[in-house]
């Protein structure tokens, strides 16, 4: 077997580990979601949504998005001081948590009038995002070292920590469900972000490395902008609705961002594996080569897609109670968005690779700031379906803003705008199809096996994912 055979059966094989490993995580996440919409009423899991938002806007300044240079770094610095590179960083994170809790306990009333937390939350709050983050730097750095089962298995094992406290303190503690709930998810994150802590801090290596904190801070501050803009594109809807209508409504529309996760776990999953053998094709100007994987990976992912929208319904149904079945439509825009979501890939890992981190972070904040108004204009009108609009027309947005950016002011991008139109309309098709026929199973489900036997006969004739 060549070498670029092996190279390219690696790449098969961690996507698909890293896949079938994240579905099956997701799988156990939705398979649990009828467990807590029968344990919560759609206002608490809307509370719990809105707490959960802030958690991630919290990982943000915890972690300073330092995961993010990881891949620049490995390049940079090679595998031998990648260990040293990682410790580093994850010790100033650890710096940045305490600061912020000093400043949480200094303006302890203005936090708390900002954030709509009780201060007791908002501490609770800031641990969590701090032992969030640790778990996604520690997955974020084995994805480099292409070490995909235990990536799999450490995402897994948080998960079921997360399902199994959250139920016991519902079902067993005096607690309101909803905060059992968030104290269920904090201490799953706490038991193995405190573990992998001591994992990085461990090792010999130099806790603190003025070059390293250097090399890391100029490459996460676009992305820390970045990941701001990215909650508020992803999160302010939930936020807004739960201010503008009512927690009842941000708890339907949560669910469905929750069931379309699902293919939001598949492009995640895609691109963890992607993201190693891209860089490495682009350091050797394969672009031939890496022009018809593209082809592959993105037919992959949009049959994956068609076929999820094709099947959506009879899923939700199943995995909650009559209350929830209002937010089937919602699905079909929010996969949508999810579709331009990942192709949204495509040029941002060509900017990380060109270290052009500034471009991300404007796009970022700019499509956040756009979707904060339509939220503001369209919510009071059309309650979640304007939510869910506006994120749809957002996620377009930031994607044609890279498209320019790597096309007008860093240049020899590999992907050609045509592959991109191809797919697009395959999935917009299908969108209205399922949307048109959404009570009629029997088409929907025999469209989705034309879909399926589409890719499986591609994968079975290639002998690999994509």
């Amino acid at each position: 077997m060549s070498e670029h055979t092996k190279k390219k059966d690696n790449l098969s094989r961690n996507a698909a580990i890293y896949t079938i490993g994240n579905f099956f995580n997701q799988a156990t996440a939705i398979l649990a979601s009828p467990i807590f919409t029968r344990l919560l009423s759609t206002h608490e899991y809307g509370h719990v949504t809105v707490y959960t938002t802030w958690v991630g806007f919290f990982t943000i300044f915890t972690s300073l998005e330092l995961d993010g240079s990881l891949a620049n770094a490995y390049i940079d610095y090679g595998e031998r001081k990648y260990k040293a590179y990682a410790k580093s960083c994850i010790s100033l994170s650890t710096f940045t948590t305490f600061l912020l809790i000093l400043v949480s306990i200094l303006f302890q009333k203005e936090m708390e009038t900002i954030f709509d937390l009780s201060y007791g939350l908002l501490m609770v709050a800031i641990l969590h995002s701090f032992f969030n983050g640790n778990i996604l730097y520690l997955t974020r750095y084995l994805s480099l070292l292409k070490k995909a089962l235990p990536y799999v298995l450490i995402s897994f094992g948080q998960l079921i920590l997360n399902i199994f406290l959250s139920i016991i303190f519902i079902v067993y503690s005096d607690w309101n469900p909803a905060i059992s709930r968030i104290y269920g998810q904090f201490l799953a994150s706490a038991i193995l972000g405190i573990i992998v802590l001591i994992m990085f801090l461990w090792n010999k290596e130099k806790i603190i490395d003025i070059r390293y904190f250097r090399y890391g801070i100029l490459l996460s501050i676009p992305l820390i902008f970045h990941a701001i803009g990215g909650i508020i594109l992803s999160g302010s809807d939930k936020l807004m609705l739960s201010r503008l209508a009512d927690n009842s409504m941000t708890g339907l529309y949560s669910f469905s961002v929750t069931v379309t996760s699902v293919i939001y776990v598949v492009s995640t999953s895609f691109n963890v594996a992607w993201v190693p053998y891209l860089y490495e094709m682009l350091k050797k100007q394969q672009t031939v080569k890496l022009l018809e994987r593209t082809k592959r990976y993105l037919g992959c992912y949009t049959f994956v897609s068609c076929g999820f929208l094709l099947v959506m319904p009879e899923a939700v149904k199943i995995l909650a109670s009559k209350s929830y079945w209002d937010c089937i439509p919602l699905v079909i825009p929010l996969t949508v968005g999810e579709f331009f979501r990942f192709i949204y890939f495509f040029p941002v890992n060509y900017e990380f690779y060109n270290k052009k981190n500034q471009w991300i972070a404007l796009a970022t904040t700019v499509t956040g700031i756009i979707n904060v108004v339509l939220n503001f204009l369209w919510i009071p009108s059309w309650g979640m379906y304007g939510a869910a609009l506006a994120t749809l027309i957002s996620y377009i947005l930031c994607f044609v803003f890279h498209e320019i950016v790597v096309r007008r002011f860093i240049g020899g991008f590999y992907v050609k705008a045509k592959l991109y139109v191809k797919y697009m309309l395959i999935l917009v098709l299908t969108s209205i199809v399922s949307w048109m026929f959404l009570d009629s199973i029997m088409l929907r489900w025999m469209a989705a096996c034309v879909y399926g036997g589409i890719l499986l006969k591609r994968i079975l004739k290639d002998k690999e994912l994509f």
